[in-house]
């Protein structure tokens, strides 16, 4: 596999686990090691091509006893350039679109999932997260530099070679929260009431911060929600 896809070492190595605890609770993770050097991660210097990231979670079903309320809180940790390779066609994205994390690399972030259904048509369902990123800096000074967020970039471009840290770059700060409730008048047909609300803030672009709000109401049929949770 590695040599059809032209490289020696193109290769990525995932682990997941699940442990339901007494038919109520459940434990989940997930990690990802794309490349290390056990020299350099024992060196602890941030070496660039020291790629790994980290997922770990908790779901809790019939909360406090209520029945059909249900909450999920999860961690992400994915360390800078992991998912890039030398080039388009050896990184893990498909369709320009990365395969992995929606958001990339370069990223830690912690979110929660509240939902609860009151009535057989109804569902209710409140999300938050709240995540810091490195993103690339563009500005007069600097030409764009690739901290290792974009994972369609290739690592050849990368920005420096030692200290690499998550959310190094133009750190953004984001917190997302969103409320939906839908209903289901008939078999297969949804109604969808959506609110969202956004605040993001930048390190080195603060002009680029800002609130953002939004109001929707969809009708589905036979299909599932389509999400934007980055």
């Amino acid at each position: 596999m590695e040599q059809n896809a032209g490289s020696a070492d193109n290769a990525i190595l995932g682990l997941d686990f699940k442990w339901n605890i007494l038919h109520t609770a459940q434990l989940y993770g997930q990690f990802v090691l794309d490349e290390f050097k056990i020299s350099e991660v024992r060196a602890g210097n941030g070496w660039w091509a020291n790629k790994q990231a980290v997922q770990l979670g908790a779901k809790y079903i019939d909360v406090a006893g209520l029945r059909n309320l249900d909450l999920q809180v999860e961690f992400n940790y994915i360390r800078p350039y992991t998912y890039q390779h030398a080039d388009s066609y050896t990184n893990y994205q498909h369709y320009q679109q990365p395969l992995a994390h929606p958001m990339g690399a370069n990223i830690a972030e912690i979110l929660g999932v509240l939902s609860y259904q009151p009535l057989p048509r109804l569902m209710l369902v409140g999300k938050a997260f709240y995540s810091h990123q490195g993103l690339d800096v563009n500005d007069a000074d600097v030409n764009l530099q690739n901290y290792g967020g974009n994972v369609l970039k290739s690592y050849n471009t990368r920005a420096k070679e030692y200290d690499n840290r998550v959310a190094q770059g133009n750190k953004s700060r984001l917190l997302h929260a969103d409320f939906t409730a839908t209903y289901q008048p008939r078999l297969n047909l949804f109604v969808d009431a959506k609110l969202i609300a956004r605040h993001q803030t930048y390190v080195r672009t603060p002009a680029l911060d800002g609130n953002e709000v939004y109001a929707s109401l969809a009708l589905r049929w036979n299909i599932a929600q389509r999400l934007h949770e980055f």
